[in-house]
């Protein structure tokens, strides 16, 4: 069998070899097979070209391709639905009393201005607490008002983490790559 040898220079020279030529093979779907010997019955095809790692790969239009494992996708997308999540949960809270900061630290301020609201209520003590709003303008707000804005955090908080367990279900119940893209946050 002759075979054709590339020299460093890019000089090529035909030698004859008794041994069996391994060739990157593909199957009918362009899928890597390996290196099988050429003329193997299991390849559709050869390509010059190894794939540039382990992972699943397909030769398509002259070049590698990595084909995705539906469960990267999956956790992929779940990644980025959490990070909708956290923005949704930091977004600013609508209250009937104005418009709240809600990232974590505003929502551990909001707790304990309502904890302690509710204990100084529960105290028989009536009153105000000045919370500063997202726009920084000050509000006093009586006790019930004060719980009543921790209860609608904690409200809007619970129903942002039920809708993310929605569309995780809705990821890991996908069957294919087009279902999993379907999943996503729905806008305010």
């Amino acid at each position: 069998m002759l075979i054709n040898l590339t020299r460093p220079d890019g000089s090529t020279t035909q030698v004859e070899s008794t041994q069996t030529i391994l060739r990157h093979s593909l199957n009918a779907a362009g899928r890597y097979l390996g290196l099988l010997p050429e003329g193997d019955s299991n390849a559709a095809g050869v390509v010059d070209l190894a794939p540039p790692d382990d992972r699943d790969w397909r030769w398509v239009e002259e070049r590698w391709q990595r084909t995705v494992p539906l469960i990267e996708i999956k956790l992929k997308r779940w990644e980025e639905i959490k990070d909708d999540r956290r923005n949704a949960i930091n977004a600013p809270l609508t209250t009937p009393y104005g418009v709240f900061d809600n990232d974590e630290a505003a929502r551990i301020s909001i707790s304990q201005a309502a904890q302690l609201a509710s204990a100084l209520l529960a105290a028989g003590q009536s009153g105000t607490i000045d919370f500063t709003l997202a726009d920084n303008s000050v509000v006093a707000l009586t006790y019930q008002q004060m719980i009543e804005v921790g209860l609608l955090m904690g409200a809007k908080v619970q129903q942002i983490f039920s809708t993310g367990r929605a569309l995780r279900t809705s990821i890991e119940d996908a069957a294919n790559a087009t279902e999993v893209a379907a999943v996503v946050w729905p806008s305010s």
